[in-house]
């Protein structure tokens, strides 16, 4: 039987293993990470309530001129998927996009400090998540060396996700990857649940500031990630296939035949994956045993859900449930991927939405930005 846990991959980067191993591997090989668990209680204290953006104000304002993006970044082509996402896209690039690429654009290419762009709602926002991920793990600690380890281990704590799905009937926290439009895409889908028909509902929690539901736009960008994240579960058959897997490990130069560490192949027999007395697992090993998991996996429900939390006490404050569009969000996803590969410029909000511009760190710099300040 696979035990279950919740793993996440550290140093600081929640996909510091990802990127170092595409552009460092041989690098990262020397370093030592460590995988573990959020700490929630003491995030909760951290951040107990509604958040004060003075320390937001206060990064903005201390911003160097010479920081900010000059207006040649404005409507640029440029392949933002090759300088700054080289191992991949993140669901949430797609989603940030969905608001705003040009201030996308604008943020990838500026030199901000970490308090400008990471505000206390995005931590209070952290704490419920790992709140809800407390409810139904248990925290480990495995010491990895190689970024195999850290795959390895990924790899492990998916199958003990899928575990506890059939087991349990809901799992949180799920890794999930896949290839779209050419281009490989991962996330962690916040929660998934069987229904009575046997199908998986994917969930995403959204947390809030106010005790009160986001406008239209921010449920649209809600509403893509969901039906993202249900995509690429649909696809995750095909992902883990070995074929796919050696494509993609190939891709972030894995040696896939070197035996991983002690460390993490106690934690594999503590799971349930590794047998006793078994030779030195390898990462192909861990992603055989994980193409078996898929194999069992049910379907995923043609509809998906949108749960809306307030950050105060944890309360649901509104559901909402939509029905999977698949031409819809992979036209979405077409828009935004291109955005991304420079094939087009970056889009900026239509008219309707420019009040999104009062709330942007770059109003000043945006052409778009300025019109509207001057209403």
């Amino acid at each position: 039987m696979i035990a279950t846990t919740e793993i996440e991959v550290l140093p600081d980067d929640e996909y510091a293993l990802w990127e170092q191993a595409v552009t460092s591997a041989e690098q990262q090989r020397a370093d030592r990470s460590l995988i573990r668990v959020l700490q929630p209680e003491a995030l909760v204290q951290q951040y107990p309530g509604a958040p004060d953006h003075e320390a937001v104000d206060q990064a903005v304002a201390s911003i160097a001129e010479d920081s900010l993006p000059d207006l040649e970044d404005f409507g640029a082509k440029v392949n933002r998927r090759a300088k700054y996402r080289p191992g991949g896209l993140r669901v949430t690039d797609i989603t940030s996009a969905e608001w705003c690429q040009q201030q996308v654009a604008f943020t990838l290419s500026a030199h901000l400090p970490k308090e400008a762009t990471e505000t206390a709602a995005m931590a209070a926002g952290t704490a419920v998540h790992a709140a809800l991920e407390a409810e139904l793990s248990t925290a480990v600690e495995v010491a990895v060396s190689t970024v195999e380890d850290g795959w390895a281990v990924r790899l492990v704590d998916m199958m003990s996700g899928l575990h506890q799905l059939r087991e349990e009937g809901v799992t949180r926290e799920m890794y999930i990857w896949g290839n779209v439009q050419g281009q490989w895409v991962r996330g962690i889908i916040d929660q998934l649940e069987l229904h009575d028909n046997g199908r998986i509902r994917v969930v995403e929690h959204k947390t809030r500031r106010k005790p009160s539901l986001p406008m239209l736009a921010q449920q649209q960008t809600a509403k893509l990630q969901v039906m993202t994240y249900k995509l690429l579960l649909d696809l995750l058959p095909k992902t883990c296939s070995l074929a796919q897997l050696t494509k993609f490990f190939h891709l972030l130069h894995l040696d896939l035949m070197r035996p991983l560490s002690d460390t993490v192949q106690q934690h594999a027999k503590a799971m349930g994956v590794l047998p006793d007395g078994a030779q030195p697992a390898t990462l192909t090993f861990i992603a055989e045993q994980l193409q078996q998991q898929i194999s069992y996996m049910p379907q995923s429900s043609t509809h998906v859900k949108v749960c809306y939390i307030w950050q105060a006490d944890s309360e649901v404050l509104g559901e909402t449930d939509y029905e999977y569009d698949h031409a819809w969000v992979v036209f979405k996803l077409k828009q935004h991927i291109d955005f991304w590969e420079g094939i087009w410029t970056p889009q900026v909000v239509p008219a309707q939405e420019s009040w999104k511009c009062r709330h942007c760190l770059f109003c000043q710099t945006c052409p778009v930005g300025l019109d509207v300040h001057k209403c």
